[in-house]
């Protein structure tokens, strides 16, 4: 059975910690975010392989990181395809171990958050008061979304009108409907749909790099946490 390239470097380690816990649980469950339209129909490949190799598992949709992390910390997921800040979190509370992120077919590992605002808009100036009286849109408990904009110095006195939204394509969306005046966004999320928002532009970016693509990453319970490995493509 053949699967999509960028799970294969995943499978091996899939298979042998899933067989490790299934010595403590009848049914192995993974946390998939479904916070895009047909985002959780590209792990059904995988689904269907590890089925055929005897695994049973199962795959549980959730809207958003936050349910996702919720569901995760309370045991009722065994694993989770995390992004960068969900899974750092876990990690540092030991409740999770990392078991292994791919790097995309361009080599790109890294991205950063945007600050988008109406063409026209001011350049973000760095500093708290720029938000003051402002709409903000950005994606709960995002790296790009509202870890940076939590990490603003003395961000909570611009008092801003926070709209926390599923996705970075959901902020970009509201921003351009105009129900909102800011959005902070993942960088290649808005690369990818820049043409389709002329009147949209980047006012501002973070410094700091991110891992890219922890969702397609996997952390598990860390009473899981033997074996611990990392694989080589199929």
């Amino acid at each position: 059975m053949k699967l999509p390239k960028f799970m294969s470097a995943l499978v091996v380690a899939f298979v042998i910690v899933i067989t490790h816990g299934l010595a403590h649980a009848s049914q192995f469950t993974i946390a998939i975010m479904q916070d895009e339209k047909n985002a959780a129909q590209k792990y059904k490949a995988l689904e269907a392989y590890l089925v055929h190799k005897g695994i049973q598992l199962s795959f549980v949709e959730t809207a958003n990181y936050s349910s996702a992390a919720v569901m995760f910390a309370t045991g009722k997921a065994d694993a989770m395809f995390s992004g960068s800040a969900i899974a750092g979190i876990f990690i540092m509370k030991e409740l999770a171990v990392p078991l292994v992120r791919p790097v995309g077919r361009d080599n790109i590992s890294i991205y950063h958050a945007v600050v988008l605002g109406p063409k026209g808009s001011p350049k973000f100036s760095g500093r708290a008061d720029y938000f003051k009286g402002k709409k903000v849109a950005f994606t709960a408990l995002a790296s790009s979304g509202e870890v940076y904009f939590h990490s603003i110095p003395d961000v909570k006195l611009a008092q801003a009108n926070v709209l926390k939204l599923g996705s970075h394509d959901a902020c970009i969306d509201a921003l351009s409907k105009g129900a909102v005046n800011i959005a902070i966004v993942k960088n290649r999320v808005w690369e990818r749909h820049r043409k389709e928002h002329p009147s949209i532009d980047v006012v501002g970016e973070d410094a700091a790099e991110n891992p890219d693509n922890t969702r397609n990453s996997m952390v598990v319970l860390h009473t899981f946490r033997e074996p611990l490995l990392f694989s080589t493509p199929l």
